[in-house]
């Protein structure tokens, strides 16, 4: 079976089993493992991350920050898998700059016609 002929609502299916999956994945776990850090926050020591983008230091823990696809996942497809799980594809964002990147990716993929 050729992957152009798979459904438009299957695909999306499969990106969201992807997306849960990848929320737990050990590519993930490994790579915030490797950005964590100790610092002091709000007066105490505690596991932080830095946006990769102003550099603001944030909780490890905190909704403040987003594990960002540099090259944007797009559409489901076989590559969109393996950028998902490429390490060297992921960045550390404060939630501002995550939202501003994806502002710009959304344009990019619509203008790919990936979306």
């Amino acid at each position: 079976m050729d992957w152009s002929t798979i459904d438009k609502k299957t695909k999306a299916m499969i990106k969201g089993k992807l997306r849960q999956i990848f929320r737990w994945s050990k590519e993930k776990k490994d790579y915030m493992a490797a950005r964590t850090f100790k610092a002091e926050l709000d007066g105490k020591v505690r596991s932080v991350v830095h946006c990769d983008t102003c550099g603001v230091v944030m909780g490890k823990y905190s909704k403040e920050f987003q594990l960002d696809h540099i090259v944007p996942i797009g559409a489901c497809s076989p590559q969109m898998v393996a950028l998902m799980f490429d390490t060297s594809n992921f960045q550390l964002l404060c939630t501002s700059c995550h939202d501003d990147k994806t502002k710009v990716d959304l344009k990019v993929l619509a203008v790919r016609d990936w979306v």
